[in-house]
């Protein structure tokens, strides 16, 4: 998916300048001497153009499984850390490889929003028949009408 990106942010290279042809020589046989043109100023670079829409499907479709990826490892790395803690196991070096396979995918997914101009500041995560009250911020059922913590409504 990277290339996609890339394909993105490639703008159109520029043409390059055609090799300078050698002096020609004068009616004597010596060469003649040119003075050098003044150098011309550098073209503005190009700008971007917009994907297509069937590149922005492609990245709309990667970014929706990178968050889906994302929330499921990052409930795997909370489990981990959870039962290692629970067995007194330490393992800091399969943390630091499932931080560094999460931080990956989070940049891919940034840089995918970034690109289609639909940066998210905030991350929900998602879980079936789960809520959080508006007020407290307690965990419920999602089809609780109130919460049991505080009693307000819940929708």
């Amino acid at each position: 998916m990277a290339n996609l990106l890339q394909r993105i942010r490639r703008a159109p290279e520029p043409a390059a300048d055609p090799a300078p042809a050698p002096p020609e020589p004068t009616s004597d046989g010596a060469p003649t001497t040119e003075v050098p043109a003044a150098p011309q100023p550098a073209a503005p670079p190009p700008v971007p153009t917009a994907p297509s829409w069937r590149i922005r499907g492609r990245l709309r479709r990667r970014a929706r499984y990178l968050r889906a990826a994302r929330e499921v490892g990052l409930r795997d790395l909370g489990g981990l850390v959870f039962e290692a803690h629970r067995l007194e196991r330490e393992r800091p070096d399969l943390v630091n490889a499932k931080l560094e396979s999460l931080a990956a995918l989070d940049r891919e997914r940034r840089e995918i929003e970034a690109a289609l101009g639909d940066p998210r500041e905030t991350d929900l995560l998602r879980v079936p028949g789960l809520a959080s009250c508006q007020s407290c911020g307690e965990l419920i059922a999602s089809e609780a009408r109130f919460c049991s913590s505080c009693g307000a409504a819940t929708k």
